[in-house]
């Protein structure tokens, strides 16, 4: 069994296309990624988005529309035991919230500033609801169930209010806990 983080982009849809813009580097660039999943045992998605909210979705699903472009896996293998663990707490805790999308729409707003004028992301996001999810957020909800069930961070003290998949995708690089897996897999 495995959990496996990933990082996405949809080519086919605007939204996609506008994340990886606004967080791109350049002007005339676009970032690799627009979304963050969890996979797990390479059979179920783990995500949040606009049209369903926090949900589990079949993986061979979620790959008719997207594209995964970086993904990394744990360096720990994890028991059967402890991954339905993880798995059954996502389902109670998480699983059925609605999308934030105040949330996004403000950080949307803050990387459009930071993109024509320069002016750096705040730390929190005012519009984030405890109880509401973006894709970035969810990885808080799974690095809080890895702690606690395996005592492995995927992104320590993380914070993901005013992260973007890409920042957050770079940041997993230098994790010690992961390993990258080349071209997405």
């Amino acid at each position: 069994m495995a959990v496996r983080i990933a990082f996405s982009r949809n080519d086919k849809m605007i939204g996609s296309w506008l994340i990886r813009w606004g967080i791109s580097e350049g002007f005339f660039s676009l970032a690799p990624v627009s979304h963050f999943i969890a996979i797990f045992d390479e059979k179920l998605v783990f995500e949040s988005n606009l049209e369903r909210g926090v949900h589990f979705t079949d993986l061979l699903e979620f790959r008719k529309k997207n594209t995964i472009a970086c993904s990394f896996r744990l360096k720990k293998e994890l028991s059967l035991q402890e991954e339905e663990a993880i798995y059954q707490s996502l389902l109670k805790t998480v699983v059925g919230k609605p999308y934030d999308l105040s949330a996004l729409l403000y950080l949307g707003w803050r990387v459009f500033l930071k993109k024509f004028f320069n002016k750096p992301l705040p730390e929190d996001n005012k519009f984030n609801w405890n109880d509401q999810f973006f894709c970035v957020e969810t990885v808080c909800a799974l690095n809080k169930e890895l702690v606690e069930q395996v005592n492995i961070a995927i992104f320590p003290q993380l914070e993901a209010d005013m992260i973007d998949p890409w920042l957050l995708c770079q940041k997993m690089k230098s994790n010690p806990n992961l390993e990258e897996i080349s071209g997405g897999a």
